[in-house]
């Protein structure tokens, strides 16, 4: 079963060691890197690591923009050795059904960079619609909260 879980001292160092493929290190933060953002920053950075039973997989992170009513997905990725799994995608609803429940935006917004077509594509799947729009080389996507 797929959970999301707020980073504490119990779950960052394993949180940290996580990686994805070389071939995807262009197209994500390293974990460290993000959570060092939230660390420093005073902006409404949620990060929270995706589990699957008791075992760490994956990580995420969120911004609350309350000025564009959005929430904007961060950062978000899933360990090498469990992905191609379906894991991502499960713990993309997840995510999502969270933020419709938390009720605080009216829709997800996330930019993917261009090329990771996989990515893209969960996306997609997931609901979200690009918008047409492409910043420094990332496609711009958002997601109406339902």
């Amino acid at each position: 079963m797929i959970s999301l879980r707020e980073i504490t001292t119990r779950n960052y160092s394993e949180c940290i060691s996580l990686e994805v493929n070389e071939s995807q290190k262009n197209y994500v933060y390293s974990n460290l890197e993000s959570l060092k953002k939230w660390e420093n920053s005073k902006i409404n950075l949620v990060p929270l690591a995706i589990y699957i039973n008791e075992t760490i997989i994956g990580f995420l992170m969120y911004k609350v923009n309350w000025k564009y009513d959005c929430y904007f997905l961060w950062s978000f990725m899933v360990d090498k050795k469990y992905q191609g799994f379906g894991f991502g995608k499960k713990a993309l609803a997840n995510l999502v059904s969270k933020l419709e429940n938390d009720n605080k935006c009216s829709r997800i917004t996330t930019t993917v960079v261009e090329g990771n077509e996989v990515v893209l594509s969960m996306y997609v799947k997931a609901g979200f619609r690009t918008l047409g729009e492409m910043q420094e080389g990332e496609i711009d996507l958002e997601r109406i909260i339902d």
